[in-house]
C-alpha cells in the first residue's frame, strides 16, 4: 500500500480485528514515517432495489437512513437507534441471497424496526410508504400501527430480527398533569 502523504511504500505496524468483523491495520511509511490506519472489510454484494415503477437501482444505505431520519424529525430517539435500524435492514437485504429486492419489502422491514422505537414515527413512515388515497386509508394505517404488537426481544420471527439497542418506546404512557401541590 502507498503512503497517502508521499506515495512511498508502507509496512504494517499492528493488526487487530474489530467488533464489526473488519481488520484494523496501523501502517507506517518507510520514506516519511507517516502513520495511518486502514480497515479491511469483506466486500458484500449489495442487492439491486426494484422500485414501484420497475426501475432498478443499487441499494443505498444513506438513502434509506434519510427516509428514517425524516420520520423521526422532532422525536426523542437517539441517532444511534436510527442507524441501527438502517444497518439491520441493510444486513437483512444482503443476507436474502437474492440479487434483487423490492423497495416495498425494504420499506416493510424499516417499518418493523421503526415501530419498535416510536409509534408516531412509524405512522409517519407508513403514511409515505403505503401512500393512502384518503382519510380512511390514513386511519387504517394508524390502526395498524396502534394494534401491531411490538415484538419482544428474543421472540421468534420468520425473518432475522432487526437488532435494536435501547428500550422499547412503543408503550402508551401518558404524562400526568402537574398537581396543585407542585
Amino acid at each position: 500500500m502507498e503512503c497517502p502523504t508521499c506515495g512511498g511504500g508502507t509496512r504494517v505496524v499492528d493488526s487487530r480485528a474489530t467488533e464489526d468483523g473488519a481488520i484494523r491495520r496501523r501502517r507506517e511509511c518507510s520514506r516519511c514515517e507517516h502513520r495511518f490506519t486502514t480497515y479491511e472489510r469483506l466486500a458484500e454484494l449489495e442487492p439491486t432495489v426494484v422500485k414501484r415503477d420497475g426501475r432498478r437501482e443499487p441499494f443505498q444505505l444513506e438513502k434509506l437512513l434519510t427516509g428514517i431520519r425524516i420520520a423521526f424529525i422532532k422525536r426523542p430517539v437517539p441517532q444511534s437507534d436510527l442507524e441501527g435500524v438502517a444497518e439491520a435492514v441493510r444486513l437483512r437485504a444482503v443476507h436474502q441471497s437474492r440479487g434483487e429486492i423490492s423497495s416495498s419489502e425494504i420499506g416493510d422491514w424499516i417499518l418493523e424496526g421503526i415501530r419498535r422505537l416510536d409509534p408516531v414515527a412509524a405512522f409517519r413512515f407508513a403514511s409515505v410508504l403505503r401512500r393512502p388515497d384518503d382519510i380512511e386509508g390514513l386511519q387504517r394505517e394508524l390502526a395498524a400501527i396502534r394494534d401491531a404488537p411490538a415484538s419482544a426481544p428474543g421472540e421468534p420471527s420468520s425473518q432475522p430480527a432487526l437488532p435494536l439497542e435501547g428500550t422499547n418506546r412503543s408503550t402508551n404512557q401518558t404524562a400526568q398533569p402537574p398537581s396543585a401541590s407542585d
